[in-house]
Order: C-alpha cells, then structure tokens, then sequence
C-alpha cells in the first residue's frame, strides 16, 4: 500500500468540501449554491466571514447585484448564512456562513481588554499566518519570533 503525501498545486482558494457542502447542494438553487461556493472560497478561514462590497461581489460573482441579493436571501432563509450591507451599494457589508455549513472549525474572537493588548493580538495573528516563523510566549507574556530559512 502506498503512503503518497497529497500537496495541493495552488493552496489558494482551496476549501474542505464535505457534508457541509452536501448539505448546502441540497437546500439551495444553483445560483445559490455557486454564490455559496464562492464565498466558502472567499471567506476568512478562521470564522466563515467575508467583507465585501455588494457591487465588488457581484462583479467577483459575474452575477448581477439583484441576483446576489436573491442569493443571500435564498441562503440566510435556509440557515445558511447572516449578512448585512449598508444601503449604499459601493458601502462595506459582511457575509458569515454558519458553523453548520461552515468546512472547518471557527475560531472563537476574544474580546481584549485595551488597546495594548488589541495590538499585541493583531501582531500574534499576522506571525500565527506566517510559516516561516514560530511565535513564542517569554514569560513576561510578549511575543517572540523566531526566523526559519
């Protein structure tokens, strides 16, 4: 029996397509399904969000502004998703997939008690990204990073 290591040629975009999605193909129409795969292509790995602009969507979708709107609707009827997006088309909105149909695990957001400890989590989170280099916790609790070639 062979053991062969599957590598992914372009590990962008690439999502976990299991019941999850399954279950999404049967609830949704297929213009529904394909925004919805779409946005698990798109959407922040780490909580099932993605923030867009209605216009900026529909133009990534190739899908007009009015079907998008369907689409979401269509979705968040079925328990899909949540979305919000100011009335202004070219203004910010932000879509969640739901766990239940979200592929991997969400991780829980912590609210920080101040702006010190806002900024250190943000460094954490861009090091945690980086694969290059190990984040360590000295004992005062600061972050220290080590380089790897």
């Amino acid at each position: 029996m062979s053991t062969e290591r599957l590598t992914l040629k372009n590990p962008r975009g690439w999502f976990a397509a299991g019941a999850e999605v399954e279950k999404a193909m049967e609830l949704l129409s297929d213009g529904a399904f394909r925004l919805f795969v779409y946005l698990c292509l798109n959407a922040r790995r780490d909580n099932g969000v993605l923030e867009n602009s209605l216009t900026q969507l529909a133009e990534n979708a190739r899908r007009g502004k009015n079907s998008i709107r369907k689409y979401l609707r269509e979705m968040a009827d079925a328990g899909i998703c949540r979305f919000r997006f100011s009335h202004n088309p070219m203004g910010e909105g932000c879509i969640e997939i739901d766990e239940a149909f979200w592929p991997y695990v969400k991780t829980p957001e912590e609210a920080p008690a101040n702006e010190a400890e806002t900024f250190v989590n943000e460094i954490k989170k861009m090091l945690k990204d980086r694969s290059c280099v190990r984040a360590l916790l000295s004992a005062a609790g600061s972050t220290v990073g080590q380089v790897f070639s």
